[in-house]
């Protein structure tokens, strides 16, 4: 029997806001939105897999259940559910679509606790893949950044803002005269550190003073890993010179580019490199993933190509011109790879290890291009996209886990196409979700319906079984027709909760009836410009300031509970005051109590389960539960 989510019924989800607590089933629980007014490069009216618009790139969630993340942000009215945001683009140089980079960090209730922009007012726009935290809640990025300067001869681009790093360091400017100018303004390749309070510890330019300013000054950031201890895995792609203070030596000849994992220490001190084991003339970095697995000391890198023109990888002398995931060791030596079987067969949108050194990959799959001639069949290692998917269209989301050594334990994808990739991967005990978008489509046992004619993907989490892949559950935001929106990211917080992010071009969470019963209507204030990024909580419990720890062995009574309006406790405690909090946290009212036998008022509150924290003269907290009919 499958279960349906029908998309036009948020009855259902809030009729269970009255049920117990602990039994919550995952629910949506707020959500916030931010981003300027002017179109990125990717913001047209169908979301691509290769250029970057207003949309989450990372999420990171630390030991306190505070969230950071990592965005492109466009200028003009640019913000964040209410907060401006001071960005260092413009519409000089004509580069009204070009991005600066957004770090922030925000609590378990989605309030911005501080943020940093990065980049200046360049003509390509400044881009970042990845960002990491360490056991101690610092938070660390790669980026690259394009520095313009002053512009001789061109009165109306007379002047264009420099980098910026927040207003921790502003590049200076290239001098006018380019044409032998090899100053360090004009590097674009940058690691940067914050510790959990947004202070500004250290910032690495490793690159090598580029040739001058309107050559191609060529650097890559493809993504870093941080391990618990600090230790920075970061892969770039570098043309030949002296890098990283002359300690890596990039040689001459084709092709242009190459590619190593430098490593840091948690002091911004260069460690060594590796070899990356693969040759390719240039990657676009939204193609690329990259991670580490500290368990069996393994890097593991994945490119695709969108078309013949692409440039194919060569690895161990072979010409790799699908999409690829490659495992090599710390020697840069390969261990394994597993490719699509044609071109288009898949792109990767992420990959992921857990604590045995298993591998989840996640993305785009595409079925045959004629289900009937097994000849054809679109694989992607040892997995066969099932023929079914091709019905519609010809492209789903899939996600797969290898163990070590590239052996294929299982795969998935969903019934039906719905050309959306599966672009973020999160662990989470005995289960693993996906950040992705989907419109009328069956996931195993699971099915969203109802979505009329003219809809493209809504936001979808879609979580499986770690050891089976079985689906356990497809979580929808819903949105309008005509408009395309999806998930991009996903983390976990400490109590087993999502924080999701992505992209949205219209309204997420329904209109006017259909609107969620806890979020409401987030919406976008210019509909006719590209997208706004946005970020959201799916939960099943409230944040850690009401954690099922606080629960404590106290001796008490509360009644009547239910309740529909007074609240009495009898305990050996004297009470002194209390905070009553909703469900998802939120605090709806507080108060001091007095007498032997305390008591307060929940009239004035709507129906549904709340946690009341009291607190004694003794400086300790009891936390219960109570239902409000």
């Amino acid at each position: 029997m499958k279960i349906t989510i029908p998309q036009f019924r948020w009855t259902v989800m809030a009729l269970l806001l009255s049920g117990f607590l602990w039994a919550q089933p995952y629910d949506w629980q707020w959500a916030k939105a931010g981003g300027g007014d002017n179109r990125l490069v990717g913001e047209g009216s169908y979301y691509d897999d290769y250029n970057y618009c207003e949309e989450i790139v990372g999420l990171k969630t630390d030991t306190e259940n505070n969230t950071f993340f990592l965005t492109h942000i466009a200028f003009g009215n640019t913000a964040f559910d209410g907060t401006e945001i001071t960005t260092f683009n413009s519409n000089n140089f004509g580069n009204s679509n070009r991005q600066n980079i957004l770090i922030g960090k925000m609590d378990c209730q989605g309030s911005l606790l501080w943020h940093k922009v990065f980049g200046g007012g360049g003509s390509v726009g400044d881009i970042s893949r990845s960002i990491g935290i360490d056991a101690e809640n610092n938070v660390y990025a790669g980026m690259t950044v394009w520095n313009n300067g002053s512009q001789p001869g061109t009165p109306e681009y007379a002047w264009v803002e420099p980098p910026h790093f927040s207003d921790d360091y502003v590049m200076g400017t290239p001098t006018e005269d380019d044409s032998n100018d090899t100053s360090a303004e004009n590097k674009t390749l940058a690691l940067i550190k914050y510790n959990s309070n947004g202070v500004f510890q250290w910032l690495r330019m490793p690159q090598q003073n580029p040739q001058k300013l309107n050559q191609y000054r060529g650097s890559m950031d493809l993504g870093i890993y941080v391990e618990a201890d600090g230790t920075i895995h970061w892969m770039v792609g570098l043309l030949a010179g002296s890098h990283f203070d002359g300690q890596l030596m990039v040689p001459e000849g084709a092709p242009a580019y190459r590619y190593y994992v430098v490593k840091y220490d948690t002091e911004g001190n260069y460690l060594g490199s590796v070899p990356a084991p693969f040759e390719v003339q240039y990657i676009s970095n939204k193609k690329t993933c990259f991670t580490y697995d500290p368990n069996n000391n393994r890097y593991y890198f994945a490119n695709w190509r969108l078309q013949q023109s692409d440039s194919a990888s060569i690895i161990d002398g072979i010409e790799r011109s699908n999409g690829y995931v490659l495992c090599f060791n710390t020697e840069g030596e390969v261990q394994w790879i597993k490719e699509g079987n044609y071109i288009w067969s898949v792109r990767i949108g992420a990959i992921k290890t857990d604590g045995n050194s298993n591998l989840y990959i996640t993305g785009l799959g595409q079925a045959s291009l004629a289900p009937s001639d097994p000849l054809l069949l679109s694989k992607f290692g040892d997995y066969v996209f099932t023929q079914q998917m091709g019905i519609g269209n010809m492209s789903a989301a899939f996600l797969m886990k290898l163990d070590s050594e590239g052996t294929l334990l299982w795969g998935t994808n969903p019934t039906l196409g719905g050309d959306e990739s599966a672009l973020d991967i999160a662990l989470n005990g005995n289960e693993v979700a996906i950040a992705t978008g989907m419109v009328n489509n069956t996931w195993g046992n699971y099915e969203i319906t109802d979505h009329p004619a003219n809809y493209h993907t809504d936001p979808v989490v879609a979580r499986f079984d770690a050891e089976t892949g079985t689906c356990l559950g497809l979580h929808l935001i819903l949105g309008p027709a005509g408009y395309r929106e999806g998930l991009t990211a996903i983390t976990t917080d400490n109590n087993g909760n999502y924080v999701v992010g992505g992209y949205m071009r219209a309204y997420l969470f329904a209109n006017g009836p259909n609107a969620h019963p806890v979020v409401g209507l987030l919406s976008k204030p210019n509909l006719s410009i590209g997208t706004d990024f946005f970020i959201a909580r799916l939960a099943k419990s409230v944040c850690e300031t009401v954690s099922v720890e606080e629960f404590d062995t106290a001796d008490m009574v509360v009644y009547p509970n239910p309740t529909t309006g007074i609240v009495s406790f009898q305990t050996d405690k004297i009470l002194t005051a209390y905070e009553i909090y909703g469900l998802w946290g939120q605090l709806v009212q507080k108060g001091r109590l007095w007498g032997s036998d305390p008591s307060l008022s929940m009239e004035n509150l709507s129906a549904g389960t709340y946690i009341i924290k009291l607190h004694t003269d003794q400086g300790t907290v009891i936390t219960r539960q109570v239902i409000k009919r």
